[in-house]
């Protein structure tokens, strides 16, 4: 997936710095965040709903059903999933910021 970016930045293109390479860096980026993503089993969705079912099962305040590890381990993995999701949009946004400065830059 991240060949292709690679080959954004070969000497024989126009420019280093194109919109048009940026493009084709972001939408690798995007690929490769989004596979990463989807390799977990579950959903970020899916992973609040069991910290909160383990949460309201606890005897106490704070306490949780699930063994220290665990909750560890799913707090992690929520952690993860926040940061990809949020790449995501960052990329999705800088995506369209460049299809806007094409146009801008096609009717100058």
């Amino acid at each position: 997936e991240l060949k292709v970016a690679h080959h954004a930045f070969d000497e024989g293109d126009a420019g280093v710095l194109s919109l048009a390479n940026e493009r084709t860096v972001l939408e690798a980026l995007r690929e490769a965040v989004g596979s990463m993503l989807h390799s977990y089993p579950t959903s970020l969705m899916e992973d609040t709903e069991m910290k909160g079912k383990a949460s309201s099962s606890g005897s106490g305040e704070g306490a949780s059903t699930l063994p220290i590890h665990e909750s560890m381990a799913l707090a992690l993995r929520m952690g993860e999933k926040r940061i990809l999701t949020e790449a995501l949009e960052s990329m999705a946004l800088a995506l369209r910021m460049g299809e806007k400065r094409i146009l801008t830059e096609a009717l100058e």
